[in-house]
């Protein structure tokens, strides 16, 4: 019993710093892409912890909540639609073999759902402004940013698992010493 109790406490002080870092986003709003990058590196604390079972619960608790609660339609669709689960299934897509493999794996799992969050903003929330600060740029705006995006999201995978390895190194031994006594 007391290792469920410690998954539903680790999963609940996850999801209110994920929140309280979402809601910041109001404060913020320049740090509209990169709040959910660290949000969805929490949820991948909760994955290392517990497992993805419960990382998963704590995005879906997350996510429903944001949507509620947190007051930038862009940050809480890119955690939504991306940000929130990939450090969860990111485990999963580096086991893939050979490695182009799990490059276009990797690449078509970030395109596919920040396309369509962006789809989404732009069409069902009516937000089409976002562009109009960039129109100097013409028909290279849309292919530019994409190819931004996804130098961005490369060094987002590398950064999410050197960050692991400082997790399972550094802090983890730390934290389960100081527990054994």
């Amino acid at each position: 019993m007391e290792r469920k109790s410690y998954k539903i406490s680790l999963g609940g002080v996850v999801a209110s710093l994920c929140l309280l870092m979402m809601f910041l986003t109001a404060i913020f709003p320049p740090f509209s892409i990169v709040v959910p990058m660290f949000t969805g590196m929490l949820i991948g604390v909760v994955a290392e912890e517990a497992n993805r079972k419960w990382a998963l619960v704590t995005y879906a608790a997350v996510s429903v909540l944001c949507l509620f609660m947190t007051p930038s339609c862009e940050s809480t669709m890119l955690f939504i639609m991306f940000f929130g689960y990939y450090p969860v299934i990111k485990g999963l897509l580096d086991k893939l073999k050979p490695a182009p493999i799990r490059w276009i794996v990797k690449l078509v799992c970030f395109n596919v759902p920040v396309v369509l969050c962006y789809w989404i903003i732009a069409n069902l929330f009516g937000i089409y402004d976002m562009w109009s600060d960039f129109d100097f740029l013409g028909k290279y705006l849309i292919p530019g940013l994409l190819l931004l995006a996804n130098f961005m999201f490369l060094m987002y995978d590398y950064t999410l698992g050197s960050v692991a390895i400082m997790y399972e190194k550094w802090f983890r031994p730390t934290y389960l010493s100081s527990h054994k006594k």
